[in-house]
């Protein structure tokens, strides 16, 4: 459950960035083409329109390969629809290939970092992190410090982890980073602060469902079924088909004794990817007779 929470807050940062980015260069008909297929969400397409953009540059022997060319613009640009397309190695010898070329560009540090996270190799994305720091603004620094936390909260550094998030929160609260606060004091044992934070994300956007995922399981681990049931509610009127609170909702109902009901929601979990969902239908479903 950490690693799907630390990706929906990598990812959500993301999308903020990308929204942002200028262009190497100026733009042309041929880069007009690859951007309005990424706009179409057809990354296929544009990956085949930047792969003949970067082969014909160095078909030209180098001549076309410099920091003003479209050879660049169009590897990172690639990378972006390889990270879209799940294709994490190739997007990073794109985005490493970027860097030679403009190694000042903060955007493909913070992409590789995301890649990183996902891969759960936090070391290598707490170098990206802080080389993307060398190259921003300084009030663009909060938003590297909430996910420098996550990549802390991952390597189980969780006096970092409470010290760079605090910082970010310092300038600007929102609910991702209040509910990460919140997971870091349940780490670190402090679950009163760990509630206090979670209720407070929820005030902030109740939108944001693994907020009550997370209050939910603590209750649960506390026997607090009722309060549970209280979160899962909450969250799935926010979003219905959320499938961790689906799940959740089944093991409160186990716990009340309702099998018949809990199964039903233990199945519909696992079939949208929540692995424990199958051990539950195996114990309490489909008991194996011996």
């Amino acid at each position: 459950m950490r690693k799907a929470f630390l990706f929906v807050l990598a990812v959500s940062f993301f999308f903020d960035l990308v929204a942002q980015v200028t262009p190497v260069a100026s733009p042309e008909q041929w880069i007009e083409e690859g951007r309005a297929a990424m706009e179409e969400e057809d990354y296929f397409k544009a990956v085949d329109i930047y792969t003949r953009i970067i082969e014909a540059a160095q078909a030209s022997k180098g001549d076309e390969i410099t920091p003003e060319s479209k050879y660049f613009e169009a590897r990172y640009y690639r990378a972006v629809c390889y990270f879209y397309l799940d294709e994490w190695e190739y997007a990073i010898s794109d985005l490493d290939l970027f860097i030679t070329g403009i190694p000042t560009f903060p955007q493909a540090y913070i992409l590789k970092s995301i890649i990183y996270q996902k891969q759960l190799r936090f070391n290598d994305q707490l170098a990206s992190l802080n080389n993307a720091l060398s190259f921003l603004q300084e009030e663009e620094w909060p938003r590297i410090y909430r996910l420098r936390a996550a990549a802390y909260l991952g390597l189980e550094k969780l006096d970092s982890a409470l010290i760079d998030l605090k910082r970010g929160l310092s300038v600007e609260e929102n609910a991702e980073g209040v509910a990460l606060l919140g997971y870091i004091y349940y780490k670190k044992g402090d679950y009163d602060s760990a509630m206090f934070n979670y209720n407070k994300a929820i005030g902030l956007d109740f939108t944001f469902v693994a907020t009550y995922q997370y209050a939910a399981s603590y209750c649960l681990e506390q026997n607090q079924n009722d309060k549970a049931m209280t979160y899962i509610t909450l969250g799935l009127l926010a979003e219905p088909e959320t499938p961790e609170l689906i799940f959740l909702k089944g093991v409160v109902f186990q716990e009340w004794g309702r099998t018949d009901e809990a199964c039903s929601l233990f199945n519909r979990a696992f079939y949208a990817g929540i692995d424990d969902a199958g051990d539950y239908l195996s114990e309490y479903c489909y008991p194996i007779e011996r």
